[in-house]
């Protein structure tokens, strides 16, 4: 799964966090942005490169489900 495949799926189940406002106040961008599949089938971990913030993210509504904690 891509960041943009993602951002779609948040987008099509009412989410904002890759709304433009959102990504704008945090001076993000997409390609800022990486995805991993690694911790759960169903879930992604989207971690900020400059920072390495990261979240969880449900696969199938792209939906943010937790900050992640490594």
């Amino acid at each position: 799964m891509t960041i943009y495949e993602l951002k779609k799926r948040n987008t099509e189940h009412g989410g904002k966090f890759f709304s433009r406002d959102a990504m704008k106040t945090w001076r993000d961008t997409l390609k800022g942005l990486s995805v991993r599949r690694d911790v759960d089938p169903l879930q992604v971990i989207v971690t900020r490169k400059k920072t390495g913030t990261a979240w969880r993210f449900n696969v199938n509504t792209g939906r943010m489900v937790a900050p992640h904690r490594a």
